[in-house]
């Protein structure tokens, strides 16, 4: 039996066997709206259960699928609408949604048209139960369905809204569905739409939509403190609309105000507290850098539904990204993740998910398996060439430096303008190991280039040249030296072991040269910095010129600055 056949039966299985029935579609369809998505696909299946050839019903229990991201199942109910209910122009408007939410716009466009045709042609006829009301909701159904996509036809959907307008012009959902229109063709200037949901209010006051409209609007502006306000408005109105509570706790998040944001949280789940209400929240939790209390919800969603398995992949970025990264247990979600997906054969994997992993596997320095998820990644997609430098340090941290030095350079070369400074230092790093000094040092050049106020090049240049220059030939090491030791001594604690490293060097080169007043100056300022260096002690202590020596005035040692 083919994958999709045993979907339908394992759906429509469900339908039939739904016990108690809904008591209305707008009951189901209130429900859809609040977020309370199990509760009203509970209530769905047993509609389409009492009433299985009714259209309405299979386009709403669809659009409540494509809202909770099922995309299988709302084709298989839109597709069960159209069958049973050919001649209902909701059912084709259902086909257009799914079309939209999988790309196929001009298949859209196709049923939406026919969808149309059939309205034009059952208008007025008293058996064909097409009055003005039913005309201008299916007209609206159209108008939402037409920005869908980022191609939407905004001036059709405007259309359509006007004609629901004269339809039935007391009809709030026109002035609602109409600022949708406006705000989304226009997300820069909300007024048009704020004047449209305005008149949806006061058509019903006693409804929160427009002011949770309107505060969402104002939240997407980052005008958080009005879009509280506004959502305050739709609390008043109707306290148990859990969308509300949902967007004032994150605007209250956003203000960084966390005990009232854990307040609102606390309430929508408390009206709230299905699967897919856990999933959001640990989808917004994760979105704003909470990771650890996006992991809390997350198990939380998997404990009430395990075949969620998004929730693992987020766990897993969760693990990897927050403040101390536990890279063992984003493995673990990873790693159930591709397990539950090869049985569930949904969602589909991204390449991400194997960059995530790998990422956490050299986080655990297991570098080999991060390799073959980089590699399966790159496969998946070609494009991914930014983690060309997670590759290359894999393969640094497993010391085969030719292939880190040859990732590094590649991605440098995909883009040289925007190539930074971690990608040139880790390439002449690579380059150095393998004793191409003079290559790395060009690409330390660039290093401080980029950045001349960066201590890290100019050290790099100082190492290099001296392996260039082990006889102390010429002046430059010295120079790259001294330019690192001003720019590094401003903070001497963080700095440490390379100032000790540069003024040990710098102290061997006054010695050869046999300027034992600044040889001393640098070897006294590496032993302050560590007094348990037994070495540079000994050499202090027994080298006849340097006790000789009275210590100069470092500034005095320095040659003229290094540009």
């Amino acid at each position: 039996m083919k994958t999709h056949t045993k979907k339908r039966i394992t759906l429509f299985a469900c339908l039939i066997c739904a016990g108690t029935f809904a008591q209305t579609l707008p009951d189901a369809i209130h429900k859809t709206q609040n977020e309370q998505y199990a509760k009203a696909k509970v209530e769905f299946q047993q509609l389409v259960s009492k009433e299985p050839t009714n259209g309405d019903n299979f386009f709403y229990f669809g659009d409540l699928m494509l809202k909770t991201g099922d995309l299988d199942s709302a084709k298989i109910l839109f597709q069960k609408g159209v069958d049973i209910n050919p001649m209902n122009p909701l059912t084709h408007v259902g086909m257009a949604r799914y079309m939209m939410a999988t790309g196929n716009v001009a298949g859209a466009e196709k049923e939406i048209t026919y969808a149309k045709s059939l309205v034009q042609t059952q208008a007025g006829k008293k058996d064909m139960n097409m009055d003005a009301k039913r005309q201008a909701v299916i007209d609206l159904a159209i108008a939402e369905t037409e920005i869908m996509t980022s191609n939407a036809n905004f001036d059709d959907a405007i259309a359509m809204t006007n004609q629901a307008e004269k339809l039935d012009g007391k009809n709030p959902d026109v002035f609602l569905i109409r600022g949708d229109v406006l705000y989304k063709k226009d997300p820069v200037n909300g007024t048009p739409a704020i004047t449209c949901y305005i008149q949806a209010s006061r058509l019903d006051p006693h409804s929160c939509m427009a002011n949770v409209r309107i505060g969402s609007l104002y939240a997407n502006g980052k005008n958080m403190q009005s879009a509280i306000g506004y959502f305050n408005v739709a609390l008043k109105t109707d306290s148990t609309f859990a969308p509300a509570w949902r967007m004032k706790g994150e605007s209250e998040y956003q203000l960084g105000k966390f005990d009232s944001a854990a307040f609102c949280s606390a309430n929508y789940l408390r009206l709230n507290d299905d699967p897919d209400a856990r999933y959001r929240q640990t989808i917004f939790l994760y979105e704003k850098g909470a990771y650890d209390d996006a992991i809390t919800q997350g198990n939380i969603a998997l404990s009430k539904d395990s075949n969620n398995i998004v929730i693992y992949r987020i766990l897993g970025r969760c693990y990897y990204d927050k403040k101390v990264a536990d890279p063992s247990m984003a493995i673990a979600s990873f790693n159930k993740f591709f397990a539950k997906q090869k049985v569930l054969g949904k969602p589909p994997v991204l390449a991400d998910d194997y960059v995530y992993r790998g990422r956490a596997f050299s986080k655990n320095n297991q570098d080999s398996l991060a390799l073959l998820d980089y590699n399966t990644a790159m496969k998946m997609d070609t494009s991914r060439h930014d983690i060309y430098f997670e590759v290359a340090t894999s393969y640094y941290k497993m010391k085969k430096y030719d292939m880190a030095a040859m990732y590094y350079k590649k991605k440098i070369d995909l883009d040289p303008a925007h190539a930074n400074i971690s990608d040139w230092n880790a390439y002449g790093r690579a380059m150095m190991i393998q004793k191409d000094y003079a290559t790395a040092d060009s690409a330390f050049k660039k290093v401080t280039q980029l950045d001349p106020k960066n201590p890290i090049g100019w050290l790099y240049r100082g190492k290099t040249n001296a392996l260039l220059d082990p006889e102390f030939k010429s002046d430059s090491a010295r120079a790259f030296y001294e330019h690192y030791f001003d720019l590094a001594s401003v903070d001497k604690d963080k700095n440490k072991r390379d100032l000790i490293g540069a003024a040990t060097y710098l102290a061997g080169y006054h010695y050869i040269k046999k300027n034992y007043a600044c040889s001393k100056a640098y070897f006294q300022y590496a032993l302050d910095l560590d007094p348990t260096n037994a070495d540079i002690k000994k050499q202090l202590d027994t080298d006849k010129s340097l006790k000789a020596a009275t210590a100069a005035d470092i500034g005095t040692c320095k040659m003229a600055t290094v540009k």
